[in-house]
């Protein structure tokens, strides 16, 4: 893996949507996606650096997420701290051994695509 990488904060236990990165997003003839499929969609797009996922610990997305593929990859996954956000990507960071890294949340898909681009 790179030294950058494309840090995608989720989390499916918020108190007022709960699940939210996981309802359908965009929905057309080839199918439906859910809102964190066309975020990593996006970012395997944009870029040519490798997005991860960060979830809580325990968090029950996890299990939606090992099974995702999007555009014939799949992203990886890295579970932290579930109240520490800040420690949840440093974490990460460490673990992947990385120098940099562009944050994503996952409930804000319209993010310019050239900012991942200049990558």
């Amino acid at each position: 893996m790179s030294q950058i990488a494309c840090i995608i904060q989720a989390r499916s236990t918020s108190s007022r949507f709960s699940g939210k990165v996981l309802q359908p997003f965009l929905d057309n003839t080839q199918g439906s996606m859910s809102l964190i499929q066309w975020i990593v969609l996006h970012v395997f797009v944009s870029t040519k650096i490798h997005p991860i996922i960060a979830i809580p610990i325990g968090d029950p997305i996890k299990d939606h997420l090992k099974k995702m593929w999007v555009g014939g990859k799949r992203p990886e996954i890295f579970e932290g701290d579930e109240l520490d956000v800040l420690s949840r990507y440093r974490d990460c960071m460490k673990h992947y051994g990385l120098k940099a890294a562009i944050r994503v949340s996952s409930d804000s898909p319209f993010y310019p695509s050239e900012y991942l681009a200049a990558f």
